[in-house]
């Protein structure tokens, strides 16, 4: 269920798509009793079902990656351009071959 707060009035309305079958291209269904246990261990993304460890993990290297990305932006606007070009080096090569990071090398 959704609720929207719209100058004061309160509606609720049903997230029909959330619980629809007949649109969604899974192929199992969804199991709507489950524990607190097996809700935090376990996510449903899209069609795949994925571990809490998993995600944490992604969001955790995602957070690495934005940390380095923006240390360097930082000491590029510091005008530190030595730095900040060690620190984009610090960046795996396949990040570090993008168009945005290239170009704050360049430029900086």
């Amino acid at each position: 269920m959704i609720s929207f707060f719209i100058l004061g009035i309160h509606s609720d309305v049903l997230d029909y798509s959330l619980n629809d079958t007949s649109t969604n291209s899974c192929s199992s269904p969804v199991v709507e009793a489950k524990t607190y246990e097996q809700e935090a261990a376990t996510f449903q993304i899209g069609c795949q079902v994925t571990s809490g460890s998993k995600l944490i993990t992604g969001a955790s290297e995602i957070l690495t990656l934005l940390r380095v990305l923006g240390e360097g932006y930082r000491l590029a606007c510091l005008y530190r351009s030595q730095d900040a070009l060690d620190t984009y080096l610090k960046l795996p090569q396949k990040h570090y071959n993008t168009g945005w990071v290239l170009s704050q090398v360049c430029h900086g």
